[in-house]
């Protein structure tokens, strides 16, 4: 839409047409602001500082993203970044993304809204899991279940995770950015980066992925497994999860390692019931 054509156009219509489109360069800027000024509808005026204010929150964003790029750019061409999702939860598996990125142009990987999983909504994450994997030279997901925590350690799933998400991914990086600790074994070169999530590009996507994944999975553990209210709180401790415990006992997909208090005061307090209500049947004895 031409601004020749602004002066006739509704203001609610202007109004998504300006969201959908943005000028390349400076002097149509310039010349979009100046239109809506100079228009005599006060509605359309009062959408120039709207205009002007978007296009300073876009370039602050972009800004933010472009420097986790440059921050990923500084190891190499192809750099991979993967972080884990579920190392604290009661229920569910430990979960790892890998995501590999080629390097070649500035703007390649670009993809506004890229940031820490934790920092980001539910709608937001799952629209960026397809843009991402789009963008990605290549990705992968591993994980650990509750049966392997138990059996072989939260400490030796958290670190193999990592290596078995590398494994999986179809092409192999130059180097390896791996969020807070280096990875034990990598066969990359690898960096740990604290706080990498909010740092690093590819360790971001690969956290979306990861928690995109887990929680996903774990609301399809709500329908087998009803009542224990895992798509609000997806395994973690909430107190309405351990009081559902509690009610229920675990179920198949409970870390029984990570319940042993839980199950301890069950047993403790079931124990206590039973003598209180065996001390009736002793008093009429005697």
């Amino acid at each position: 839409m031409n601004p020749s054509q602004w002066p006739r156009t509704p203001v609610g219509v202007l109004r998504e047409y300006l969201k959908a489109h943005e000028p390349e360069e400076e002097a149509q800027r310039s010349l979009w602001i100046k239109t809506l000024t100079e228009d005599s509808r006060k509605s359309v005026q009062a959408l120039a500082p709207w205009l002007q204010k978007r296009w300073m929150q876009e370039a602050k964003e972009r800004s933010r993203v472009m420097s986790m790029i440059s921050f990923d750019r500084n190891f190499g061409r192809l750099v991979a970044g993967v972080d884990e999702v579920g190392r604290g939860p009661l229920a569910g598996p430990i979960v790892a993304a890998a995501v590999l990125f080629a390097h070649d142009e500035e703007l390649d990987c670009f993809l506004p809204g890229i940031n820490d999983s934790k920092k980001l909504s539910h709608s937001t994450r799952q629209a960026l899991v397809p843009q991402i994997k789009e963008k990605a030279l290549a990705w992968s997901i591993a994980w650990h279940s509750n049966e392997d925590i138990d059996k072989l350690g939260l400490a030796y799933c958290n670190q193999h995770i990592f290596l078995k998400a590398l494994q999986e991914m179809p092409q192999p990086p130059d180097f390896v950015l791996s969020d807070g600790w280096p990875i034990q074994g990598c066969p990359y070169p690898n960096q740990g980066v604290i706080q990498g999530d909010g740092q690093s590009y590819a360790i971001a996507c690969a956290s979306i992925l990861a928690k995109e994944f887990r929680d996903e999975w774990m609301r399809a553990m709500d329908v087998r497994y009803p009542g224990y209210g895992f798509t609000s709180h997806v395994g973690y401790g909430a107190q309405s999860h351990i009081e559902a415990i509690e009610r229920l006992g675990p179920c198949p997909i409970h870390r029984r390692s990570f319940l042993k208090r839980i199950l301890e005061q069950m047993q403790e307090r079931e124990r206590v019931e039973s003598l209180l209500q065996e001390e009736p049947a002793v008093a009429n004895k005697s």
